[in-house]
């Protein structure tokens, strides 16, 4: 992430010895653009959080848009044939939103494989309808599932499915992706 006009995504060559990025080498993956990517119609647009992996020879950017703080936070992801682009957006954006799950503020997260192989997206969601934090102990508030929305099916973490902490402002819900 660079902040350049708001927060960019970028991708940099690294150094061979990965100490670093190699100067000069920054292109722009991904921005913030009206609509659901900057419900505020903020100054400052914001694109963060971002995760990338490989299906199938083709790349996924894993990413949040708008403030961590509004409710219309957000997942969207772009595709590429290569890491370093050009990445296009997936025209059915936002693919998790307070619209599709029920929880405000629902974005900045990554990926993980658990035991059975399942590939899960583990995110933040808001404490309630009026804040964004602090957080409850993690079982507590986040809906239990699973819940279909379009392909992704989620549910919420519990002492019992994962070793996972609850972060000090923000809830933790997990979605399996398929």
């Amino acid at each position: 992430m660079k902040l350049q006009n708001g927060n960019r995504i970028f991708v940099s060559e690294m150094k061979p010895d990965l100490s670093d990025v190699i100067p000069g080498t920054e292109k722009e993956c991904i921005s913030s653009a009206p609509g659901w990517e900057n419900t505020a119609n903020a100054e400052w647009p914001v694109a963060e959080g971002p995760t990338v992996i490989k299906h199938k020879n083709l790349y996924y950017l894993i990413y949040s848009a708008n403030d961590f703080r509004n409710k219309d936070y957000a997942v969207g992801y772009a595709t590429s044939t290569s890491p370093t682009g050009p990445w296009k957006k997936y025209a059915g954006n936002p693919i998790i939103s307070r619209q599709l799950v029920g929880q405000n503020g629902s974005g900045h997260g990554d990926v993980l494989t658990d035991a059975q192989g399942n590939l899960l997206y583990v995110l933040h969601v808001h404490y309630s309808d009026k804040r964004s934090h602090p957080a409850p102990p993690l079982s507590s508030h986040c809906r239990s599932g699973p819940a279909k929305t379009g392909k992704t099916y989620w549910r919420r973490i519990t002492k019992r499915s994962g070793s996972f902490r609850p972060n000090k402002s923000r809830q933790q819900c997990v979605f399996l992706v398929t």
